[in-house]
């Protein structure tokens, strides 16, 4: 059971245009600066292996007037993900919650459920065949 989460994002204009080098922070609860990075060509940031927790976040660019986002939740096993739009006038953040691309599905009920471990054992015996043909079968 995952116990961290991931914080990602971009940073566009409000034209939709990718804003490379962009200064992205992160807070913990009591403010202190946890991580700082810089978005990549494509307007994009990323925070891995966060605890779960609330934390908050600092977009500055040269430019744009700098936006501030607080109490964004980070869960265990999902991706936090925040679209920041700068503006000369007003920024804003939208944050979405998702599973990582790369998660869990599915799929480990069937292996659970195909387990040997935990599939009950049920033999249906004809009442036809004899004593020696039924322990010839439980061998």
């Amino acid at each position: 059971m995952p116990v961290t989460g991931n914080l990602l994002g971009s940073v566009t204009s409000v034209t939709g245009a990718p804003e490379m080098g962009a200064t992205v922070e992160i807070f913990d609860k009591y403010q202190r600066l946890i991580a700082k990075t810089l978005t990549t060509r494509d307007g994009r940031f990323g925070f891995a292996d966060l605890a779960a927790n609330l934390y908050s976040v600092r977009i500055s660019l040269a430019s744009f007037v700098p936006v501030f986002r607080d109490k964004i939740a980070v869960k265990p096993g999902l991706d936090s993900v925040l679209q920041v739009h700068m503006a000369t006038l007003l920024s804003n953040v939208e944050i979405s919650y998702s599973a990582p691309a790369a998660g869990m599905t599915d799929d480990w009920k069937w292996v659970l459920r195909s387990s040997p471990a935990t599939r009950p054992i049920t033999r249906y015996l004809p009442e036809h065949v004899s004593h020696s043909e039924s322990a010839a079968l439980r061998r």
